[in-house]
């Protein structure tokens, strides 16, 4: 959803309550500007994972993914492939031009690369742990929508810079060759130098890189596996913004089947406001409370109410009550 309606205390809110109802959860924030740490008042730096205490029932572990150092590790696999490639061939083929792609990335990127250095680590167990239920706490709407398109643009570049590197590995094999055998006529043992050992190594580990984003576009297309969860207020800034992120998401085949909707206020707290602003507000939010309605009908997406709280919403106790305001003390499923 749009920037400050609540994402993060809405996806920390559920997951609390997915733990509390049996499911070993998994929270992960893949957004640059993270600030789960703060709503579950854990200690979340330096990308590690964290367990959340003050939990009844199963486990709830944290993490707030550096999408920078993720970036950063994506570069290395893409240099290590271009690197000696680019020297040899005076840039003929190519390959440190693809390297320089990446110098500046673009927005959603940094997302994505995280996303899929989390799906590695959860499915090959590196976390150590199993989780029944794992919810990721993304960046605004546009960084979401940019994510849906890039996982076919990244399988296209490394499949693209693997065939230049294989293209450049064939023209050079003849003088490698040549100089091999001359050196083993000389008493070398003819085999690849550590050069090549290390390219082998580096074009591996891309390829490793390239199936996990494959992985992830599978995974965020299995309706059986994956949802999206809109999460949104009573504005019409931010209803318009979501009806445009449904869409997308409906076009794109991932499935929604669920809107929040935050901080309504309810008739009590209107009827106290005496006319004033609460009571405006109040007003207000009808017209996009139906005009959501309209949506969700269209799209067959439940809409989950959750009212405008008169103090923070954080750490364990306050999630808890925010999660039994979503599902009426039921999030089993």
């Amino acid at each position: 959803g749009k920037g400050g309606v609540g994402k993060t205390t809405t996806s920390a809110a559920l997951a609390v309550a997915c733990a509390e109802a049996g499911h070993n959860t998994l929270l992960v924030s893949t957004d640059p500007a993270h600030s789960l740490g703060d709503a579950l008042d854990v200690e979340l730096s330096g990308g590690a994972v964290a367990r959340v205490e003050g939990i009844v029932g199963a486990s709830l572990y944290a993490v707030e993914v550096e999408v920078d150092e993720a970036v950063q590790e994506f570069k290395r696999l893409v240099g290590g492939v271009a690197d000696g490639g680019a020297a040899k061939s005076e840039g003929g083929l190519g390959l440190s031009d693809f390297a320089d792609l990446f110098d500046a990335v673009p927005p959603g990127v940094d997302e994505l690369v995280a996303l899929a250095k989390l799906v590695r680590l959860a499915r090959r167990d590196e976390l150590g742990m199993h989780f029944d239920r794992v919810i990721v706490d993304t960046a605004p709407t546009g960084h979401t929508l940019r994510l849906l398109t890039y996982p076919d643009f990244l399988d296209r570049f490394i499949e693209r810079l693997l065939a230049i590197r294989k293209r450049f590995d064939a023209a050079s094999s003849v003088f490698d060759g040549a100089g091999a055998l001359l050196g083993k006529a000389f008493g070398g043992d003819g085999k690849p130098s550590d050069a090549q050992a290390t390219q082998g190594k580096a074009v591996a580990a891309l390829v490793d890189f390239q199936a996990q984003m494959q992985d992830l576009q599978a995974l965020l297309h299995d309706e059986d596996m994956t949802e999206f969860c809109i999460v949104t207020i009573p504005t019409g800034l931010a209803i318009a913004e979501s009806e445009r992120l449904l869409l997308a998401l409906e076009a794109e085949g991932i499935a929604v089947r669920r809107a929040v909707l935050n901080r309504l206020i309810n008739e009590e707290q209107a009827e106290q406001g005496d006319g004033g602003y609460l009571t405006r507000l109040s007003k207000g939010q009808l017209e996009c409370r139906t005009e959501l309605a309209d949506l969700a009908e269209r799209c067959d997406v439940t809409i989950t109410e959750v009212p405008l709280f008169d103090m923070e919403v954080r750490a364990p106790p306050g999630l808890r009550a925010m999660g039994s305001a979503m599902f009426d003390g039921d999030a089993k499923a």
